[in-house]
């Protein structure tokens, strides 16, 4: 299959684009809610060129969620998720804008439906811990504690002390639930019980932290005094074209 340059030279395009917005609006002015409104005009800018990419529209809601346009972020994340339907945290993040909306019941729905996709990627590698605990927490939330122990594997040593560091932030989250949902598990507040000589920059995993950017399946990690290059997996682009042109 031969790719006309001037796709990949629109992809490319768009990819700056939001990766651009999402820099000022998450990086360099996090505070600034009138550089995030004008960060999601620039996505849409993205999403325009390319329309088919689930995390514009996920980043999208990201950004409405810090402004607190919950009904339009779970829009966005609904047309994120309609993009890519094996995007496990995509019905998780949807699940999460439904409890700041106070519609727990539909927030639990979003969680179970989010287990199953977790499933399908633990299924594919089963010695993944991170993957383990996402399922674990989940049912941990939803009320389902005897499910929630069968995913609580043995944590072994890993090549990368973040990894490590976030199972063991999971761990606490789960044997000390007190009902506050995923929200809360997102918060600082809990970081803060984990390890104060560890920045969240090291634990969280949320859609929504200002400090991580996603950018299909590779994280970027910014803190205090560092910044990381984007980096932008092309494996869905010749996807993409392959279906748009089939």
């Amino acid at each position: 299959m031969i790719i006309p340059i001037g796709y990949l030279a629109a992809i490319s395009y768009a990819i700056k684009i939001h990766n651009n917005a999402l820099e000022l609006a998450q990086i360099k002015y996090p505070s600034d809610l009138n550089v995030t409104q004008k960060s999601i005009k620039e996505i849409d800018k993205a999403i325009k060129i390319y329309p088919w990419n689930y995390l514009f529209y996920m980043n999208k809601a990201q950004l409405q969620m810090k402004l607190k346009n919950y009904e339009e972020a779970l829009i966005s994340a609904r047309n994120g998720t309609e993009k890519n339907n094996q995007y496990a945290e995509g019905l998780e993040f949807q699940g999460l804008i439904y409890e700041y909306l106070g519609q727990l019941d539909s927030a639990k729905n979003l969680y179970s439906k989010a287990i199953d996709k977790y499933k399908i990627r633990l299924s594919e590698n089963p010695d993944n811990q991170l993957t383990n605990r996402k399922i674990a927490l989940l049912y941990t939330i939803i009320g389902d504690t005897n499910n929630s122990k069968a995913y609580l594997t043995d944590i072994y040593e890993t090549s990368e002390y973040y990894d490590k560091q976030m199972i063991e932030h999971y761990d606490f989250y789960i044997e000390n639930y007190k009902s506050e949902g995923l929200r809360d598990f997102l918060s600082n507040e809990s970081i803060d019980m984990v390890n104060d000589s560890i920045t969240d920059d090291y634990l969280l995993d949320s859609l929504i932290h200002s400090r991580r950017i996603y950018s299909n399946g590779h994280t970027t990690i910014t803190g205090p005094n560092q910044e990381k290059e984007l980096v932008y997996n092309f494996r869905d682009v010749f996807k993409d074209y392959s279906s748009i042109t089939a």
